[in-house]
């Protein structure tokens, strides 16, 4: 299972309505995802290379990105689009 933090970033990649909930309130989508303040900071931030390091180091990252076992993990890793600031 990809921790929650995978989960939420991908969670944002395939649904509309969650942006929208995001960019509306950023911070309570994040407590209902039960990001840590850390995981919260890295996406607020935009912290691209934060974010790719976390994302490197969930065990579980090939099969939420739907990576068959024993294949090589992919050079690149898609991001996510930030909402931009107010």
């Amino acid at each position: 299972m990809a921790s929650k933090f995978t989960d939420f970033l991908f969670s944002l990649s395939d649904d509309p309505n969650l942006v929208q909930e995001f960019e509306k309130n950023p911070n309570d989508v994040m407590d209902k995802a039960g990001l840590s303040a850390d995981e919260k900071n890295m996406i607020l931030n935009r912290d691209v290379q934060g974010i790719r390091n976390h994302l490197l180091t969930d065990p579980d990252l090939q099969n939420a990105m739907g990576i068959t076992p024993g294949s090589p993990r992919p050079k690149k890793l898609p991001m996510c689009v930030f909402i931009p600031k107010p």
